[in-house]
């Protein structure tokens, strides 16, 4: 009965925050509800500021012509669906070059994974295969803010899980500072 109750009040929560933004889905209010702990006027501010960003930036019309750098070094590639049916990204450091192209292209790139990614299910898994690591990656914190802010700002409730595989031990010195 509690859970039923529960589920109720998301989903009339979800349908008041549809009625202010009706551009979106009702998955994707009950998203930006959850990632706001269902403090409506949170939600209302972050799904408005969401809408705002795809108004302007307009992450689903990124094009592989739009990644010309960024694209041809196949650090990040779709790999397929997890045996529950995430799609899963493996995103290889050693591949990885950001000082070859800027924080505009990086942010489209960002964007054009995370939109395939959201088209293939409502949640993805992100592997991080860290080989190759070096300090010249810890330089890059703004693309690495960018990926974060995108991800945690406009496709909220939708990283299952991220892991890191074969981080060498420079990284985790690196990461703590």
């Amino acid at each position: 009965e509690g859970k039923a109750a529960a589920a109720l009040d998301e989903f009339a929560a979800c349908a008041r925050l549809r009625a202010e933004h009706p551009s979106a889905s009702l998955r994707d209010c009950r998203r930006f509800s959850r990632a706001r702990n269902g403090d409506h006027a949170k939600a209302t501010a972050f799904l408005g500021a969401d809408a705002a960003w795809r108004e302007s930036f307009k992450p689903s019309a990124v094009a592989q012509s739009d990644l010309p750098v960024a694209l041809s070094t196949v650090a990040w590639r779709v790999l397929g669906m997890s045996d529950v049916g995430y799609p899963v990204l493996l995103v290889s450091t050693r591949l990885w070059n950001p000082h070859l192209y800027g924080i505009d292209e990086y942010a489209k790139y960002v964007a054009y994974f995370c939109e395939g990614l959201a088209r293939m299910g409502d949640k993805f898994v992100v592997l991080f295969d860290m080989s190759g690591w070096r300090m010249k990656h810890a330089l890059e914190l703004k693309k690495v803010a960018k990926l974060v802010d995108t991800v945690q700002n406009h496709y909220p409730e939708r990283l299952e899980s991220a892991l890191m595989l074969r981080a060498p031990r420079i990284f985790a010195a690196s990461w703590s500072v």
